[in-house]
């Protein structure tokens, strides 16, 4: 399995945990994570963490009840059809995922890390499918999640894009043209998150089995924004050194 699949907080697990899942990602299992990050820093502060499964309102003028408003993302409506396939802005996530595994695939096999392609190809989208068909659920719930799954879906697709150069060397040993593009994708996510922060505390808690971080002053955050270089709870409890020692 892809070992970005599960996102920004799964990077910060990894962190938490003092592990690496080693150079094999197909093989990070259901938490697994990029081990080439200490902690996403340096991003824009938001106004709190919000404990509410509300979705955020969109930049095309719709906006849904205990939303967050955000603007120059892309947002796409709908999640399923009648065909089975992902629709929606989860689709487009699919479709990256895809992308993805196209690139890497190869590679593994070139590596003797996986036997062939297809085998490949099958296994990852197979262990992908509950996280997207999580995805899915929560836009089918709420439209407005879609925004923040596009946006997931954008950085994704971008990784894609800038690894697909790359030789199965540089990708596979994590040489430093992979560790740019994994940089530029993991800060993706982080502003992807912060765009949308109760649509992000809802993906990581369902989809992705993170609960929230509980602030200090009571309110709930997003796992990922726990210890990221930026105050997300009112009383700072997020960055305070007591949480941030691992």
């Amino acid at each position: 399995m892809d070992w970005r699949r599960l996102g920004l907080s799964g990077a910060i697990a990894v962190v938490l945990l003092g592990g690496c899942p080693g150079v094999d990602k197909g093989d990070s299992g259901t938490d697994g994570s990029s081990g080439t990050t200490t902690a996403v820093t340096g991003g824009e502060s938001t106004s709190g963490g919000e404990s509410t499964s509300g979705g955020e309102s969109t930049s095309g003028g719709g906006s849904t009840s205990g939303g967050e408003g955000t603007t120059g993302l892309p947002t796409t409506g709908g999640a399923s059809t009648t065909t089975g396939e992902p629709a929606g802005a989860c689709g487009e996530y699919a479709a990256a995922l895809e992308h993805t595994d196209e690139v890497w695939c190869p590679c593994a096999v070139e590596s003797d890390l996986e036997p062939d392609v297809e085998s490949c190809l099958d296994d990852s989208a197979t262990e992908g499918a509950p996280y997207v068909a999580c995805l899915c659920e929560l836009e089918e719930v709420d439209p407005a999640h879609a925004e923040y799954i596009a946006c997931m879906a954008a950085a994704e697709e971008g990784y894609a894009t800038c690894t697909s150069p790359l030789s199965c060397d540089e990708l596979v040993d994590l040489g430093p043209q992979e560790l740019e593009c994994n940089g530029t994708f993991l800060e993706q996510l982080r502003l992807c998150a912060k765009a949308s922060p109760a649509t992000a505390l809802v993906a990581e808690e369902k989809c992705e089995d993170f609960p929230p971080f509980v602030c200090g002053s009571g309110e709930s955050i997003a796992f990922s924004f726990m210890c990221d270089g930026e105050a997300d709870c009112m009383d700072m409890s997020d960055e305070s050194e007591a949480t941030c020692q691992f």
